[in-house]
């Protein structure tokens, strides 16, 4: 599933995208992890078999 711009913008959203865009790039500013697979949380997942 692909919301237009993004989860911010999607389905039941409490505020449109454009007044959400402002804050989201002042968090991901404040952010030191910059993409998904900096996350050290994915660590804990290396052994899953996500194969059928």
């Amino acid at each position: 599933m692909m919301c237009e711009g993004g989860c911010i913008g999607g389905p039941a959203t409490m505020i449109s995208s454009m007044k959400a865009r402002g804050q989201l790039i002042k968090f991901s500013k404040q952010s030191d992890k910059k993409s998904v697979l900096s996350n050290e949380k994915l660590e804990k997942f290396r052994d899953v078999d996500l194969e059928r």
